[in-house]
């Protein structure tokens, strides 16, 4: 009778532990000379599936976070670098159209000459 008490005892530590439960143990036993003794026992198990998923959940949410947050920052900086880029081209195009309004006022002024 003890040895099944204790197997029944040892399979629903099992599956407590599988469910990350604190468990307890009654231990009933009978003597030879009819007194009972009673020995309960507590055993802490290891955290359960479920709370390794969750924390693995919310590392992997943190990780995403982080990665879009790093993605975004790319991404304005992009633009802003783009931004100025095309506004150093808008400058650059200016004044290669005034050089090229300079050049061309004086090859008019030069052929006048010739012409007079």
């Amino acid at each position: 009778m003890k040895t099944v008490l204790t197997l029944a005892a040892v399979a629903s530590l099992g599956l407590l532990a599988a469910c990350g439960e604190k468990a307890t143990t009654t231990d009933t036993t009978t003597a030879a000379d009819g007194t009972m003794t009673t020995t309960e026992t507590t055993t802490e198990t290891a955290p359960s599936t479920e709370a390794a998923a969750d924390s693995l959940n919310a590392q992997a949410d943190a990780t995403v976070d982080a990665a879009g947050q790093k993605a975004d920052a790319m991404v304005e900086n992009a633009d802003a670098k783009a931004d100025a880029m095309k506004t150093d081209a808008s400058n650059a195009a200016d004044a290669m159209k005034a050089q090229a309004e300079v050049a061309a006022d004086k090859l008019e002024a030069k052929a006048d000459a010739v012409d007079k």
